[in-house]
C-alpha cells in the first residue's frame, strides 16, 4: 500500500496579478509558485484513488529564517482537478524549508518541526482513502541542494485488518502498555514523527452500528499509527463484536510498520480467519 504526494517548487518572484471580480488572483507583491503533483495512492486490493484539489485546499509552508507559517493559495485555474496544481504566497526563506497539507493558521511551528495530533478515536471510511486524510497531514521538506522538489508524504504508518469469517465488527482497538501510539507530536524533517509523553497507549476504530463481515464478503478495517518498530507482544488488537461473546483480543507478533507511500507497498496485512491455529494472524500466529 502506498502513498507518496509530490510538489514542484520554483521559488521565483513574479509579476503580481491585480484583482478583477473573480478571474484574477489577490495581489501579492513579489511570491513563490508552488507547483503540485499528487500521485494516484493503491490500497490493498488494488483500489486506486486520485487526489482532487478543492476551493480553500491550501497548503503551509515554513522557512527557518522567517519562522513563519505561510499560507500558499491554490489557484483557480486548478479547483476541483487532479494530478498537477499551482499554488502562490509570499517569499519563504531559510536554511529548512517544510511544508504541510492541509493548512492550518494556529499550527504552532518550529525549527524542523511540525505539530500534528492523532486522534485515538478513528473512524472507518468506507473510502479508506477520506479515512487517512481525516487522520494524517502530509508533510515534506524542501531540499534546495538536490532536486529543488517538495515530496509531501505521510508521516504515520497503517495496519489493515481483514477478517474472513462471520462476524459484526462494532470497534477494533489497537494498543499497547509500553508505547504512545495517539496524541500530540512533531513531525520533524526526517518525517519521523514523535508523540509527547501524555499521549494515548491506544487507538479505537469505531465502526458505527456494526460493520459484517463474512469469508465471501471480507472486510478490511484501516488503522493510521505511528510507523516504527514494534516487538513481540507489544501491540494488542481487540475486536469488540455483536453479539459480545463474539469478541477477541490478541497480542500480536513483531511487526514492523514502515511510512505509507507509493515508492513503497508500507501498509502491513493483518489476517483474521477462522481456518487459522486458534483464531490467530497469518503468518505465525501467537500461542
Amino acid at each position: 500500500m502506498k502513498r507518496l504526494i509530490c510538489i514542484l517548487i520554483f521559488a521565483s518572484c513574479c509579476v503580481a496579478c491585480s484583482d478583477d471580480g473573480d478571474t484574477r488572483e489577490p495581489v501579492i507583491e513579489g511570491h513563490s509558485i508552488f507547483r503540485a503533483d499528487v500521485e494516484t495512492l493503491t490500497f490493498l486490493g488494488g483500489s486506486d484513488f486520485e487526489h482532487i484539489w478543492l476551493k480553500g485546499e491550501n497548503i503551509g509552508v515554513y522557512g527557518s529564517l522567517q519562522g513563519e507559517n505561510n499560507e500558499f493559495i491554490l489557484k483557480r485555474d486548478y479547483y476541483d482537478r487532479t494530478g498537477e496544481a499551482e499554488f502562490y504566497g509570499p517569499k519563504v526563506k531559510g536554511d529548512v524549508i517544510m511544508a504541510y497539507w492541509p493548512y492550518d493558521a494556529a499550527a504552532e511551528a518550529r525549527i524542523g518541526a511540525f505539530p500534528m495530533t492523532v486522534s485515538s478515536e478513528q473512524v472507518r471510511c468506507e473510502n479508506p482513502y477520506e479515512q487517512f486524510l481525516e487522520t494524517s497531514r502530509l508533510f515534506a521538506r524542501y531540499d534546495m541542494y538536490g532536486d529543488g522538489k517538495l515530496h509531501f508524504e505521510y508521516p504515520l504508518g497503517a495496519i489493515a485488518v481483514e477478517i474472513d469469517y462471520a462476524v459484526t465488527v462494532k470497534k477494533i482497538i489497537l494498543s499497547s502498555e509500553t508505547r504512545k501510539l495517539s496524541g500530540r507530536g512533531y513531525v520533524d524533517e526526517n518525517m519521523t514523527f514523535a508523540i509527547a509523553s501524555n499521549g494515548s497507549n491506544s487507538i479505537t476504530l469505531d465502526c458505527g452500528d456494526g460493520i459484517v463481515s463474512t469469508p465471501e464478503a471480507k472486510e478490511r478495517f484501516h488503522i493510521m499509527l505511528p510507523a516504527g518498530e514494534y516487538a513481540e507482544r507489544e501491540l494488542t488488537l481487540t475486536i469488540e463484536a455483536v453479539p459480545a461473546s463474539d469478541s477477541f483480543s490478541y497480542k500480536m507478533k513483531p511487526i514492523t510498520v514502515g511510512r505509507v507511500s507509493v515508492a513503497e507497498n508500507n501498509i502491513v496485512a493483518v489476517r483474521i480467519g477462522s481456518d487459522l491455529p486458534d483464531f490467530g494472524f497469518e503468518p505465525n500466529p501467537l500461542d
